[in-house]
């Protein structure tokens, strides 16, 4: 009986020390359930059956201590044997927390959001060349005609400065307001030199009108324009559905100037010097 009770706590810590070292925490946490127990107990209940069933042949002090561990794991698996029917298998266990795997999950799930988050808009801007081909033979017709309306730039700078500005756009969406902006403000360009080079072809055939004149011809012309433009900008408004004033926005002033020079370019081209435009043109030239 004294071997039995030094034998129990050796094999024991015999056994938790195997499990701890060689299997880890998981591993022991697995061995450790109550059906690896259960089979654990009946491997074991085999083996001291096979010892009592030699130890006969020994002594009887070896016999009755068989018996007696024999009875007491009979005794130990059926007591695991209901445990494991009454509470049935246990939950699985949870993961050990690692620092530094939750730290790597936490930078791969900040990454994949990163990724997925839509790219500003100025890496994907996407340029009309089509659109920056036509603004750019445009302008160098009106330079080949010596335009006065290209704010007495060199050839090749208003380009430049107009194509500077779409290549710095921030975004698309402003890529494309600049874009609608230099056609429309080229079409107002263009409509003027058309104007004024009718208005001149009048005073060559008539110079009679404005031969005297004490106000420079061309002055009288280009203030003209500016003053309906300063019209447009300062006094053009519109009633809404409740009859409230409400104001153009500078496209609407911009296609509201381009159809006004549309009809002083066909009144001028159908009346000559006839026209009510340039009359009113060189009524302020005389009366300078």
């Amino acid at each position: 009986m004294y071997l039995l009770i030094v034998f129990l706590p050796l094999l024991g810590s015999s056994v938790a020390g195997f499990f701890g070292r060689f299997l880890g925490s998981e591993g022991t946490a697995i061995m450790t359930t109550p059906p690896n127990l259960v089979f654990f107990g009946i491997f074991l209940f085999i083996f001291i059956f096979i010892f009592r069933f030699y130890s006969k042949k020994i002594n009887k002090k070896s016999f009755r201590l068989g018996f007696f561990m024999h009875l007491s794991l009979l005794f130990l698996i059926s007591f695991l044997f209901f445990f494991y029917v009454v509470a049935g298998p246990g939950l699985p266990l949870p993961a050990p927390s690692d620092p530094s795997s939750s730290s790597s999950w936490s930078e791969d799930s900040f990454e994949l959001e990163v990724l997925s988050e839509p790219f500003p808009e100025a890496s994907i801007i996407s340029t009309n060349k089509s659109d920056e081909v036509s603004l750019k033979n445009r302008i160098l017709s009106l330079e080949n005609q010596d335009c006065i309306f290209l704010m007495d730039k060199a050839k090749g700078e208003y380009w430049t400065e107009i194509k500077n500005a779409l290549d710095q756009a921030p975004s698309q969406k402003e890529y494309i307001r600049l874009i609608e902006f230099e056609n429309r403000d080229l079409q107002i360009r263009e409509r003027k030199h058309s104007c004024f080079s009718l208005f001149q072809q009048v005073l060559s055939q008539e110079p009679d009108l404005a031969e005297n004149a004490p106000y420079n011809p061309t002055e009288a012309f280009i203030d003209f324009f500016s003053e309906k433009r300063d019209e447009l900008d300062n006094g053009d408004k519109k009633k809404d559905e409740l009859g409230r004033q409400k104001e153009f926005d500078s496209a609407g002033r911009d296609r509201k100037e381009i159809e006004f020079l549309g009809r002083v370019e066909q009144d001028i081209r159908k009346y000559r010097s006839d026209s009510i435009y340039i009359k009113q043109i060189l009524r302020r030239v005389l009366n300078y």
